[in-house]
This record gives C-alpha cells, structure tokens and sequence, in this order.
C-alpha cells in the first residue's frame, strides 16, 4: 500500500491529475486492491460522478471516494472501534451524581 500527497495552488490540475491516474489504473487492472481518493464531505458525490461517467471505463468498484469522516469510520470499522459506544455529556453528569450522592450517604 502506498500513500502520494499531491499538493499545488488551486488550478493547478490537482484533481485533474488523481482522476486521471485512478482511470488508468482502473483501466489496467478492474480487479485488484482499492484505490482511495480522499476529498472533502462536500466533494464526495462529484468526484465519484465524474468517475461513474468516464467514457469507456467498464466499472469502478476498486475505486473508492472517501470524506475524512468515511474514512475514519471505515478505519473503526476494520480495527473494531466502531463497537465501543462513547457516553454522552448526560451521562457523565449522571456518573458524577451518583458518585456525588453515594459518598453524600457515607
């Protein structure tokens, strides 16, 4: 697995150049380990349509578009974080009293 930041002033052909490069690999191997392009929550469903509507790309099930959000969910997901429940402000509140209260009776 590999990692590339690429990085530039805005116009610069940053986009251009990751969609590009995700289209060639996608059309030199279909099956194989994903490809992750990782944009902003905002920019999910537009860059996973100007893929889906690449002239002559007959699937892009490697490919996926992931939000920093997604990502780290599906990072939870793989190593078993997404099973553990976090309490809310609520409930450290109730924590509290109950601590409170029970050394109060003591």
């Amino acid at each position: 697995m590999s990692l590339r930041f690429i990085i530039g002033r805005a116009g610069s052909g940053k986009s251009h150049t990751c969609l590009e490069e995700i289209r060639r690999e996608l059309r030199r191997r279909q099956e194989g380990p994903p490809v992750i392009l990782l944009v902003p929550e905002q920019a999910t469903f537009q860059y996973e349509y100007m893929l889906v509507s690449t002239p002559g790309l007959q699937g892009i099930m490697r490919a996926q578009v992931l939000s920093f959000r997604r990502l780290a969910w599906r990072v939870l997901q793989e190593v078993g974080g997404a099973a553990r429940t976090t309490s809310g402000n609520w409930a450290s509140a109730w924590y509290c009293a109950a601590f409170w209260n029970k050394g109060s009776l003591n």
